[in-house]
């Protein structure tokens, strides 16, 4: 009985092994997932107000224009959800007049850090694509090289 009873806690480590080594980079990937999430809502947020500056003024705001200081930073936990971390946007425009948001990570986690999400205003609406932070990370309209959403209805168009 004994000898059964090794054998079974050897195996049971083993399997307990094999899947805290699946898990644990898969619930870290997920933690990444929701800080990046938060962010990219916290984005969502300033679109409206940086196209309703664009059609008054017929330009792309920076910071002031609509309120922010600059850089802007804010934390990334909503509604009570405490994801820790910050973020810090710039709002500006590029050469060929797109109004761009871009958004670094700060303190948020080391494979974050210093990593960038640029989201561009664009004739289909606005792509999420640009930056460092990897695909991986990124809510599924914002992993294709081109994807680019309408900010009225939040629907993906190639």
């Amino acid at each position: 009985v004994a000898i059964i009873g090794a054998v079974a806690l050897v195996f049971g480590v083993f399997i307990a092994g094999i899947l805290a080594a699946i898990a644990i980079p898969a619930y870290n990937d997920y933690l990444l997932r929701s800080k990046v999430a938060a962010a990219e809502l916290r984005v969502s947020d300033l679109q409206a107000s940086i196209e309703l500056h664009r059609l008054d003024a017929g330009e792309c705001p920076d910071n002031a224009a609509i309120g922010l200081e600059d850089p802007d930073v804010f934390e990334l936990g909503r509604n009570g959800a405490d994801l820790s971390g910050q973020g810090v946007v710039r709002i500006g425009g590029n050469a060929d007049g797109r109004c761009t948001i871009e958004l670094t990570f700060a303190n948020a986690d080391p494979q974050l850090d210093g990593k960038t999400a640029l989201f561009e205003s664009g004739d289909s609406g606005w792509d999420c694509s640009g930056g460092t932070v990897p695909a991986k990370y990124r809510s599924p309209r914002c992993r294709a090289g081109d994807a680019s959403y309408d900010t009225s209805d939040n629907t993906v168009s190639p």
